[in-house]
């Protein structure tokens, strides 16, 4: 009896131990086998930008975000996007991501670039945080800065996110100051000691002029997709960057470098059809 009992009672054993190494390789199965869509996003290279000008005050750009006044920089990441169709929400990195910033040197040879690894920049900062996205780069009291969202673990959506200063020198963040908001009260791309660019260029006919050649210009030149781009003195005398227009790039002034006044005045001539003035 004694050895029934202990007969029925190993086999239970053995039951209850398949059933759960079956449900384990059932559910791990179907773990394994969702659909996973991934966000996969590349940086620009340095053969994608060209300063120029007499003192390489202008940049353009295919790609990347408006540059300070020595670094422009863009981004490269691996993140989920989709799990069996459904939208994955902004989340904390997980195993296999990846959000790198890269940094080009606008003032060496080459462009050369470091790449910043923004979760473990935003980690470094305050641990509750991860990062979100890159807004714009403001070149603020002799330094460039990446003015970078970032948000609370857990958050569902954007009323929590903070705005933060990362400086491209030294890749650490820091608050944004008080006396910056000030300059910035709109928190938008900007020249804090050129503020009204764009607006000093629409007070002209140059925006006109730019159009008529099938060009957009603001505080950047673009190309206007819609019409024919003519032949200008920019592209003429600049073949680097007519390729770079024409792929959808943009070309810059350099923050803190390029006024109101250099900006019309080169752009005058520039504007102008190929061997005019």
């Amino acid at each position: 009896m004694k050895n029934k009992k202990t007969l029925v009672w190993g086999a239970g054993f053995l039951l209850v131990l398949a059933l759960g190494l079956f449900s384990f390789l059932y559910f791990n199965r179907r773990t394994s086998n969702k659909d996973e869509t991934y966000n996969t996003f590349k940086s620009i290279t340095s053969s994608d930008i060209i300063a120029f000008g007499e003192n390489k005050q202008f940049v353009a750009m295919a790609g990347g975000w408006g540059p300070g006044k020595r670094y422009t920089v863009s981004q490269e990441g691996h993140l989920l996007d989709k799990v069996d169709g459904e939208h994955v929400p902004n989340h904390p990195q997980r195993k296999g991501e990846y959000f790198n910033l890269v940094i080009f040197d606008l003032d060496q040879e080459g462009y050369p670039s470091q790449k910043v690894d923004l979760y473990q920049v935003v980690r470094s900062y305050n641990s509750s945080y991860f990062p979100i996205d890159s807004d714009y780069i403001t070149h603020y009291q002799g330094t460039d800065y990446l003015c970078l969202i970032i948000r609370p673990k857990g958050a569902k959506d954007s009323d929590k996110d903070k705005k933060v200063f990362l400086n491209l020198e030294t890749h650490e963040i820091s608050e944004i100051p008080e006396d910056y908001k000030k300059l910035n009260p709109r928190d938008h791309w900007a020249d804090p000691s050129n503020p009204t660019l764009s607006r000093d260029v629409n007070a002209t006919t140059l925006d006109a002029i730019a159009q008529e050649n099938g060009y957009v210009l603001l505080d950047h030149l673009t190309r206007d997709t819609s019409k024919k781009g003519g032949r200008i003195n920019l592209t003429s005398e600049n073949p680097q960057v007519k390729e770079i227009l024409d792929r959808g790039g943009t070309v810059y002034g350099r923050q803190g470098v390029v006024t109101s006044e250099d900006w019309f005045n080169h752009m005058l001539h520039w504007l102008a059809p190929e061997g005019g003035e």
